[in-house]
């Protein structure tokens, strides 16, 4: 079978692969905060998160439908999760059009680990209808645009946007744009380089604008508003779960929910480890590719960028932190080392490709190679303040049994 037919059989696959995916994890249900958040709207000025309910809002007035009920928000979530799962498609179609013989096997690879952690991620009762979903989707936009070549300026407005959505876009996804964009610097001429460090500044500064403004800035103390807000959210939510008091409290009126979360950082600081332990063989695995490009590198610039792409990830460590959604940190780590090996590879980096040639080859006469497929079907699909269900039971066990530092 010629490369075209098996590019044309894979991507069949892969559609298949994603259905399932979600058939697997769907919960069918759209949780307290998830629907809450849609309640935020710029219809009470321009207020933190705001953006996702102001498109829900704009769509409810074009539909002829009444929306503004857990029904609607229901619906819109399927429909934006399947709009997802096509965007994933999408960027695996391109990246496996750009590849040829040598690094075809490599793209397939990255492709299924993208769709089994990002799927299972927005299907599953803990993040389906959550607003990372748009974060994720402008991630995937950025990596295929600055791949394409083309309206690259896009990348700017797109990254606002993104932290309109939600603020810790800025801490989560940005650094793979970032990252990005300074390889492309590195790797230009004198134009190229003027034009991508104009791309990373303007990126850079609007987000940060917008993510202090959003963050510190937004609130009012105006009972009014909350109140309003609160209504939209009930109407919004299930009616036996309610509306989510905390997330509102913080994103109107600006209330720190921080000291009531320090049982869940308990639970966070003991899973951690634990998934770092289970996920061991892909750590090894992306340390060594990016230690291998650095070494191979004969110049001081080249070594630079693949330095900047291994420690990129270090954005998401004040979330760590202070925050105790570690299922979603974890899972940006996770899809930013995906998209960076996605670009690599559709690239067709010479360090990386012949270090993933030799890797694999070697990986494939070794017992533990089983690891390497049952790994990511074991760990999705990941939550929101646990990590996933594997660690969030052997974490349990630890702490019943040892260490004892909250109670079940």
């Amino acid at each position: 079978m010629d490369l075209k037919k098996k590019k044309a059989w894979f991507l069949g696959f892969l559609a298949v692969v994603e259905v399932l995916l979600f058939l697997r994890d769907y919960g069918g249900y759209v949780n307290s905060y998830n629907s809450s958040i849609y309640a935020l709207s710029y219809k009470y000025g321009f207020m933190s998160r705001g953006l996702g309910g102001t498109i829900f809002r704009l769509i409810n007035k074009i539909l002829p439908l009444d929306m503004m009920n857990y029904n609607g928000v229901l619906r819109y979530s399927q429909v934006v999760t399947a709009v997802f799962m096509l965007l994933v498609w999408l960027f695996c179609f391109y990246i496996i059009h750009k590849s040829d013989e040598d690094n075809y096997r490599h793209v397939q690879i990255v492709s299924i680990l993208l769709a089994v952690f990002s799927i299972p991620f927005f299907s599953n009762s803990y993040n389906f209808g959550r607003v990372d979903i748009y974060l994720v989707a402008t991630a995937i936009v950025c990596v295929l645009i600055l791949l394409w070549r083309k309206m690259e300026w896009l990348i700017v407005p797109l990254s606002c946007f993104a932290v309109m959505f939600h603020q810790a876009y800025v801490f989560m996804f940005f650094n793979v744009t970032l990252v990005i964009l300074i390889y492309r610097f590195i790797e230009s001429d004198k134009k190229g380089r003027i034009k991508y460090l104009v791309l990373f500044i303007l990126s850079f500064v609007g987000a940060s604008a917008l993510f202090l403004y959003l963050n510190f800035y937004a609130h009012t103390s105006d009972i009014n508003v909350y109140n309003s807000v609160v209504e939209d959210a009930v109407a919004l939510s299930k009616e036996d779960e309610g509306y989510h008091k905390a997330l509102l409290q913080h994103e109107v009126m600006g209330i720190d929910p921080t000291t009531s979360e320090w049982e869940y950082h308990l639970r966070n600081f003991v899973e951690f480890p634990i998934f770092i332990l289970i996920m061991l063989p892909y750590i090894i695995l992306v340390v060594r590719a990016f230690v291998n490009a650095i070494k191979q590198s004969g110049e001081t610039k080249d070594k630079c960028k693949y330095i900047i792409m291994l420690a990129g990830v270090i954005t998401i460590v004040p979330n760590l932190i202070l925050k105790v959604d570690y299922g979603r940190w974890v899972f940006s780590i996770i899809i930013y080392y995906i998209l960076i090996f996605a670009f690599l590879i559709a690239t067709r980096d010479r360090m990386f490709s012949a270090f993933l040639n030799s890797e694999i080859g070697r990986i494939k006469t070794k017992p533990y190679v089983l690891l390497f497929y049952v790994l990511p079907l074991m760990v999705t699909p990941m939550w929101d303040v646990n990590i996933c269900m594997v660690s969030a039971h052997l974490g349990g066990d630890l702490n019943n049994s040892l260490l004892h530092l909250w109670v079940d």
